[in-house]
């Protein structure tokens, strides 16, 4: 990616983190919003907290041995500046979640879920940057656009999980994801290691087509009697919002050109 490139993606990225924070934590409509997941959440309760608290813990620690073994492997190749690559992508992420979390304030515009500041989730934010970094350590041929949606399929689940589990409200999640992807879109760049390929031309205007939906949705949801169906439209939208979020994170880093040509193997 050319520095052109990078900066049009990392101030894009940031822009929409920023636009998150301000709209879902510094407004009292957004805090009512986010903080309504709960609820719908609760209807589910008596199936879905425990074995979601329990991907919650496991799912990173999971991730982490996989990366590890995958990480020696490369460099054992030479591939060394892959390794270095990935293993930046994990601790910046983790420390720039933490850090935001602590720098950040939530003001306290009603009893919306927890009074203290939960955005950004730092376990979303490691589990996250533990899958991109393993795109980063997979072989040249196999970083495909493929690979990438099935690792943000697993980390929009095992972030979600952190909503179900009443860890943290869904911008939490988003932001922390959001956190990791403008860490890894520069990271890629610095090192210049190849991000997933072969995603067709139209990726990111499919993504933010989606996302529009996703906001006309919990719009409309507002808007509903409280019940069933409306609480599984919330946890719809809520849940695809943070896939599609998950998914910008490994598109971000792919290259510009994204005509599916493979790198060779260094």
């Amino acid at each position: 990616m050319t520095p052109a490139v990078v900066g049009r993606r990392v101030l894009g990225l940031v822009g929409v983190l920023a636009a998150l924070y301000g709209g879902a934590v510094l407004t009292g409509e957004g805090q009512v919003v986010d903080a309504s997941a709960f609820t719908g959440v609760a209807r589910f309760d008596t199936v879905g907290v425990d074995p979601a608290g329990a991907l919650r813990e496991v799912a990173p620690l999971l991730a982490l041995v996989v990366v590890v073994v995958m990480a020696v492997a490369a460099l054992r190749r030479g591939r060394s500046r892959d390794v270095a690559a990935a293993v930046v992508i994990v601790g910046a992420s983790f420390v720039a979640a933490r850090a935001l979390k602590a720098v950040l304030d939530r003001p306290y515009l009603g009893d919306n879920g927890y009074l203290d500041n939960t955005f950004p989730s730092g376990h979303a934010a490691g589990l996250t940057a533990l899958l991109v970094a393993a795109v980063v350590l997979a072989p040249p041929s196999a970083r495909t656009a493929r690979l990438s949606v099935v690792l943000a399929t697993v980390a929009a689940v095992g972030g979600y999980a952190s909503v179900v589990s009443y860890a943290h409200r869904p911008s939490d999640v988003v932001g922390a994801v959001l956190v990791v992807a403008v860490v890894a879109t520069v990271t890629v760049a610095v090192f210049g290691v190849d991000g997933p390929r072969g995603w067709p031309a139209w990726s990111w205007t499919a993504v933010g087509v989606a996302a529009l939906v996703c906001l006309a949705l919990l719009g409309v949801e507002q808007t509903m009697e409280p019940g069933v169906f409306d609480d599984v439209l919330q946890n719809i939208a809520l849940s695809a919002s943070v896939w599609l979020a998950c998914l910008t994170c490994f598109l971000t880093t792919s290259p510009r050109e994204r005509e599916g040509v493979v790198s060779g193997q260094r």
